[in-house]
């Protein structure tokens, strides 16, 4: 694969620029801030794209947008396998969804391929970033998950197996099936738990079974009780009820010497009702104001109707008059004109005069019904007030009269005399000292109920027995309660024996899951370990290749272990590679990059893109460094911004 040339629309501060690329070795030196770090971001940019927008943090998109806010990316064009292609990208700086993406194979469009740089190479961003993008900033060592997925896919030519997430996954399944994990819940322990608890429940409902028949005799001794209790009780409650009666009977003829009878006080009502209708009567004081009301109720009364029911005849006939004038005058108008307008107009000015005085001759009749009415009703008022003592309510002026002729003061003194009489021997008769109708007439129907309800307690025994049976009650809820839960708890007696069985079975699925993830984890970590053999040993070998042309530089005994990580040796023991110096790790790291694309791309890496990553390395070094790249026979390009690290 090799890089042809790109142009760049806008990217950061690169703008309208084009590049042509070298098959070997390109250098690029430049000043910083030049845009040297810009063309590898945009190299990168054309396979893989830009990361989304973000609000929280400053992302390469927002990085590398222009300030002119132009059209933002460009164009990649380059070779693989015989066939060129030409990626196009422009880029939103606000949402990635709104970037545009073309890709030509030989001309022709192809926009299927839509995540390029893992079609191409095979690895996502990061590993790229990690291989053939080597960046001074960055520059580590270790492989990613990606990049150790496409070393084992060489050996077994799968596309997405990752055995440390196999495993991993796997050793996460172990915790939750195994029986000392010591994860404070798994499925062993939960299952285990129940199987206790269950076993628990089935021992204490059958424990508890035993207890039904000495419970059922107890409530029926309680049953037995409570009966007995009942009967003596029900007696007792007459006899109390009996007493009561008495006492309220006794208090009653103490309150009366007799009882009044139900006719007494028929008649009573009827003397009293009598009294109050001849004490309201009207003898004497308002006979004048009456006579003057009654004779002006009848005068108003009398002038209301009148002017309600009349009408002025002359008016109506002066309007008839002049409509068939009117007509008279249309029709001759036909006859003889002249003649024919002027009696229509004169009858015409006679019927609007005549409309006149008859409108106000109406609103004079109103004006008077009206003032009449004002007069009347208060009157009207006074009569109805005065009668209705007497249920009267029409007929006003009869019944005046009526009561002129029949009304007699001296019989109605004498019938009151007579009245007072009977109420005060009735009073005297009874032990009566205020006189309360209401009152003597409920105490009458007391009085025969009561009699007649003592007289039904003839006969009742006199006893003197405890027959509280609240006591008793409460036990047999209480024990007939504990019965229905035993007998609850012993019906779902077979539920539990099931659910212990199936639970057991459950127990026994998750021992034999268990010895499946951990034979399977054992089966992964040697195929693993085989295919280190097999693959990842190569890339120690080829690292070990090409530390030794600058390893007199490091003066160290430099190996990789089986995860790729480079460790030094010092006084016998080896540590870690983080304790060399800067240019040490660098000149290792490159090595490790070097060992690991040839493994990777079976020693046809694409290209490398080097952004200016030796500027740790002193003098020495980077003629080591030098020596090392000249007998590299990929694409090389070199960017340095000091002229002590160029390389040509």
């Amino acid at each position: 694969m090799k890089l042809v040339s790109c142009h760049i629309i806008n990217f950061g501060t690169l703008s309208n620029i084009d590049y042509n690329f070298n098959e070997k070795f390109n250098e690029f030196y430049k000043a910083n801030g030049e845009g040297k770090s810009t063309l590898c971001e945009f190299i990168l940019a054309m396979f893989y794209g830009l990361d989304s927008p973000s609000r929280t943090k400053f992302t390469t998109r927002a990085h590398f947008a222009p300030y002119n806010k132009g059209t933002y990316g460009g164009s990649l064009k380059f070779t693989d396998n015989g066939k060129e292609y030409v990626v196009s990208r422009v880029f939103n700086p606000n949402s990635g969804a709104k970037d545009t993406y073309t890709l030509q194979i030989d001309g022709v469009t192809n926009n299927t391929i839509k995540k390029l740089g893992e079609e191409i190479f095979g690895v996502d961003k990061e590993s790229f970033m990690k291989s053939i993008f080597i960046k001074n900033a960055d520059i580590t060592l270790g492989s990613t998950d990606s990049i150790n997925t496409k070393l084992n896919n060489l050996a077994i030519g799968l596309d997405e197996i990752s055995f440390s997430k196999a495993i991993e996954k796997l050793e996460d399944k172990v915790k939750l099936y195994a029986e000392n994990s010591k994860k404070k819940s798994n499925y062993y322990k939960e299952s285990a738990s129940k199987i206790e608890k269950l076993n628990g429940e089935i021992s204490q409902i059958e424990e508890e079974y035993k207890k039904i028949p000495s419970l059922i005799e107890k409530v029926n001794q309680l049953d037995k009780v409570i009966a007995d209790k009942e009967i003596k009780k029900s007696d007792a409650f007459k006899r109390e009820d009996r007493n009561n009666k008495i006492g309220v009977l006794n208090a009653l003829e103490a309150k009366y010497i007799t009882m009044p009878s139900k006719n007494e006080l028929i008649e009573l009502s009827a003397k009293l009702e009598e009294k109050s209708r001849l004490e309201n009567l009207d003898l004497k004081g308002n006979n004048e104001t009456i006579d003057k009301d009654i004779n002006d109720y009848e005068r108003l009364g009398t002038i209301l109707k009148d002017l309600q029911t009349s009408n002025n005849p002359k008016y109506l006939i002066w309007v008839s008059c002049s409509i068939v004038l009117f007509i008279i005058g249309v029709v001759l108008i036909f006859l003889s004109l002249i003649l024919g307008l002027v009696i229509t107009g004169v009858s015409l000015i006679s019927l609007i005069i005549s409309l006149v005085v008859l409108k106000k001759d109406k609103d004079k009749k109103n004006n008077l019904i009206m003032a009449t009415e004002n007069e009347f009703r208060p009157v009207e008022m006074r009569v109805k007030d005065y009668f209705s003592k007497y249920n009267i309510t029409s007929n006003f002026v009869n019944a005046h009269q009526n009561l002129k002729l029949n009304r007699n003061p001296i019989n109605i003194n004498d019938n009151l005399e007579s009245i007072n009489s009977y109420i005060n021997n009735f009073k005297s008769k009874h032990n009566i000292t205020n006189l309360n109708i209401d009152e003597i007439k409920l105490d009458s129907v007391k009085y025969e109920y009561l009699t007649k309800e003592i007289e039904s307690f003839k006969g009742l025994k006199e006893e003197d027995i405890d027959v509280d049976t609240t006591k008793d009650i409460e036990e047999r809820s209480k024990l007939n309660l504990e019965i229905n839960k035993i007998q609850e708890d012993y019906n779902s007696l077979e539920d539990k024996e099931i659910a212990l069985k199936e639970e057991k079975e459950h127990l026994a699925k998750i021992k034999e899951n268990h010895k499946l993830y951990d034979l399977t984890i054992k089966f992964l970590n040697t195929a693993n370990n085989n295919i280190n053999n097999k693959y990842i040993k190569p890339i120690q070998d080829e690292f070990s290749k090409y530390a030794k042309l600058i390893e007199e530089s490091i003066c160290k005994d430099i190996k990789m272990t089986e995860n790729l990580e480079i460790m030094y040796e010092h006084e016998g023991s080896y540590h870690s590679f983080e304790h060399l110096s800067e240019g040490e790790k660098t000149i290792c790291s490159f090595c490790f990059r070097l060992a690991l694309l040839n493994k990777m791309y079976n020693n046809k890496i694409p290209f490398l893109i080097l952004d200016d990553p030796f500027t740790s390395l002193d003098e020495n070094h980077l003629t080591k460094v030098k020596d090392l790249i000249s007998k590299i026979n990929e694409q090389v390009l070199y960017f340095t911004c000091h002229s002590s690290r160029k390389l040509k």
